[in-house]
């Protein structure tokens, strides 16, 4: 791994700006700005889909096999529906694993 100087630490979250300095690259002080904004941005869209994620798992403990059985051919509902709309074959026979 390559030394880096503390002249190389960025402000974005502390890592390190190797990338744009070794392809000759200097970024502008808004620049440096726009791309801290979209570290943040896709941040905090990581901790929303996780949290949302966790929700979505802790929805499916108190079900049972017969829910959970219909929640499915619901699902499998819906994607022949959609792809119907689409113009797509059906994918006739589809095994769950």
């Amino acid at each position: 791994m390559p030394e880096t100087s503390s002249a190389l630490v960025g402000q974005s979250f502390g890592f390190p700006e190797i990338w744009p300095r070794s392809l000759g690259l200097a970024l502008s002080h808004s620049c440096r700005q726009r791309v801290m904004m979209i570290d943040s941005i896709v941040l905090l869209r990581l901790a929303y889909l996780g949290v949302a994620n966790a929700f979505s798992m802790l929805r499916l403990l108190p079900m049972t096999d017969r829910d959970k059985d219909a929640e499915i051919l619901a699902l499998r509902h819906r994607i022949t529906v959609l792809e119907r709309q689409l113009g797509r074959t059906p994918a006739c026979g589809r095994r769950v694993r």
